[in-house]
């Protein structure tokens, strides 16, 4: 590199030659391979399937002697708000504990799960924290579940709380442990009572179609979006309704049951404000033919089990 300074003060010029080298010996220069990092994704992705123990569909097999069996289908326990009618809970759940040949299809938000910045307000009305929510939900599944009693659940947005705030699926723990499959974002369940088929479509219900004045439209929806089932339900809303109507044409012409599960969180202050009709009480449940395809639904627990267990005798 060439300079030239000029001396003020001096009425003269000169020139002067200063020449550098710089050198970096150790500059480290990155070797870049595109398609290793592909190779590297596809693989990391084919780990996490692997690892992921939640399912699109799920098949479930019951060899019975028993002519008709039943599903309740539940969900919304909010297990820990001190809004819950614990006494009903544990009312139905030793009925289906004690009658043989009914079992749970559960949709979601069995614990109250107030972690969410956005609505702590949930946690001043908790009677347990939300570890002693898990608690409780995990032993209480790996119950039902040891007793051959859950056709399948799916994950809720209270559920879902835990994985927005932590990265942590406690479903993922919790079903890596249990016999029955999960559908974390819902489903379809093909369900043989002996050779007898029944496809169930579970989701928890936070749907784009849900209506205040409609409680089973998203249901109706989900029919035409997600594919033909026999039994479609769903909870989150809290509104507790069950209808039992028909499909299609034809050779195509099926009967089919519609469900919104409704919650035991049943003293909604929030819903009271809002003018929601929230918090109505759960009971669906569906009777099925063993022998032939033959479905009988009930919005009232209490009278299925009768039904049941008259037809049974």
């Amino acid at each position: 590199m060439k300079e030239q300074l000029i001396i003020n003060g001096q009425g003269d010029t000169k020139d002067i030659q200063q020449s550098s080298l710089i050198s970096h010996p150790d500059k480290k220069h990155p070797f870049i391979e595109p398609q290793k990092w592909l190779q590297s994704a596809i693989e990391d992705q084919r780990q996490r399937t692997e690892m992921d123990v939640s399912q699109n569909e799920a098949t479930v097999k019951i060899q019975t002697g028993l002519p008709w069996v039943g599903i309740f289908f539940t969900g919304d326990w909010h297990l820990g708000s001190d809004k819950v009618n614990y006494e009903l809970w544990d009312h139905h759940q030793t009925l289906v504990l004690e009658t043989p040949g009914l079992y749970e299809a559960i949709v979601g938000d069995e614990r109250d799960n107030f972690v969410l910045p956005k609505f702590h307000q949930g946690l001043f009305e908790g009677v347990w924290n939300p570890e002693q929510q898990a608690e409780f939900i995990t032993w209480w599944l790996f119950h039902l579940d040891e007793q051959d009693k859950v056709i399948a659940r799916c994950g809720g947005n209270h559920d879902g709380w835990t994985f927005s705030q932590s990265g942590l699926n406690l479903e993922t723990l919790w079903s890596k442990q249990m016999k029955s499959p999960l559908l974390r974002t819902g489903g379809f369940v093909h369900t043989f009572f002996n050779e007898v088929k029944y496809d169930l479509y579970l989701h928890h219900g936070l749907s784009i179609f849900n209506s205040t004045f409609n409680p089973n439209h998203a249901t109706k929806r989900a029919y035409e979006f997600q594919g033909k089932f026999d039994v479609g339900a769903m909870g989150h809303t809290h509104v507790s309704e069950i209808a039992h109507g028909w499909r299609n044409n034809d050779s195509q012409q099926h009967d089919y049951v519609q469900i919104r599960t409704g919650t035991y969180k049943m003293d909604d202050q929030y819903a009271r404000s809002k003018q929601l009709g929230r918090g109505q009480p759960p009971g669906a449940t569906v009777l099925f033919n063993t022998k032939n395809r033959e479905m009988m639904p009930f919005a009232n627990l209490e009278v299925a089990v009768k039904v049941l267990e008259s037809l049974n005798k």
